[in-house]
């Protein structure tokens, strides 16, 4: 794919990243608003699905990428990702076979079964859950992500082909840029005082996209999505490729470490870039992997600055949230954590093999 047009598709798929927010905000009190939405799109993959199950298949990742937690848009409480997911499956099953196309419904052995214990898995847990006398509701939340792994099906046989590679990485930098602008959009908000802790975009991102906006002082707010969870991931991807044009990739990504600041992520990529640095005997991950955590400290200490305006860098809130990590009691977040353990731990001990 020539360059002009990968940064063509990337910047579409930045805006349409940024069209779902605003729509699913201005439909936020909108149920049959959001109920026509969610029709038109399953009826886009449903006709896709029967005409061209590729193009079906892209759009199913794309709001996998680009739909953050999956509730930007609901009917009658299902999610747009969870109807999303099942017309696919199901109509490309049916079209399998009706076609007699029965190879495209089955993958190699050892990935099979992979797939049927994953899902033999998520049925015990919920029969457990139920016996448990567990809520219904709660059991059926957990069991439904099990249906994910079906996905695998199809993508075997679609995910063939070097554009496909090309345009799934274009697809995972859109998702790290947009994620990086939106977490700065977001800070920049509260931060300067535009947007309030209650207020209603604080209640949109926590209700609707699952967030957590926390104001840590000094004008600074930590910025936290569900998705955010797949960065080190991707990062770590990017940094085992090492190529120049991922640049863009990796320092999105330090601008979403800088303003998530969790402990976690940083842990998880350095776990990495180890296990990176032993199975390829050689130390070239270094550097990006350096670049991008200096991108992240440099990108924190310009933010923590204009935030306070100029009064702190914010080294000493860095240097707290690290220290934490060996020293939990030093934070509050890391105490009241630790407060959990022994309830936790006694509610394994009372189911410990299977839950």
């Amino acid at each position: 794919m020539p360059k002009q047009s990968k940064n063509l598709l990337a910047a579409i798929l930045i805006v349409v990243f940024f069209l779902l927010r605003a729509a699913s905000f201005w439909l936020r009190q909108e149920p049959s608003a959001q109920a026509m939405s969610v029709g038109i799109i399953i009826a886009l993959a449903a006709f896709l699905t029967v005409v061209r199950p590729r193009w079906a298949w892209y759009l199913v990742l794309t709001e996998l990428l680009l739909g953050g937690a999956g509730h930007l848009f609901e009917i009658q409480g299902i999610s747009l990702r969870l109807a999303l997911l099942v017309t696919f499956l199901f109509i490309w099953t049916v079209r399998n076979l009706i076609t007699s196309s029965w190879h495209k419904l089955t993958i190699p052995r050892p990935y099979s079964f992979l797939i049927l214990a994953f899902l033999l898995l998520g049925i015990y847990g919920s029969l457990r859950g139920l016996s448990l006398s567990r809520n219904w509701q709660a059991i059926a939340s957990d069991a439904i992500p099990y249906l994910f792994i079906l996905l695998a099906i199809p993508s075997y046989h679609l995910f063939k082909k070097e554009t496909d590679l090309a345009q799934m990485r274009i697809l995972i930098i859109s998702f790290l840029i947009g994620s990086a602008l939106l977490a700065l959009i977001t800070f920049v908000l509260f931060s300067s005082g535009a947007e309030m802790i209650q207020g209603e975009y604080y209640k949109w991102w926590r209700d609707v996209l699952a967030g957590k906006i926390t104001d840590l002082g000094s004008g600074f707010f930590r910025i936290v999505t569900p998705e955010q969870l797949l960065i080190p991931i991707f990062a770590l991807g990017f940094l085992a490729q090492k190529h120049k044009t991922y640049w863009p990739a990796l320092l999105a990504s330090g601008m979403i470490f800088a303003l998530n600041l969790s402990r976690t992520y940083v842990l998880g990529l350095l776990a990495g870039v180890c296990i990176i640095l032993v199975v390829e005997r050689s130390a070239r991950v270094l550097k990006p992997a350096v670049g991008l955590l200096l991108c992240a400290f440099v990108f924190f200490t310009a933010a923590h600055g204009l935030a306070s305006r100029g009064q702190s860098p914010g080294w000493d809130l860095l240097g707290l949230r690290l220290a934490s990590v060996a020293r939990p009691t030093n934070e509050t977040s890391t105490s009241l954590r630790r407060a959990l353990l022994p309830g936790i731990q006694e509610t394994i001990t009372a189911h410990p093999i299977l839950g």
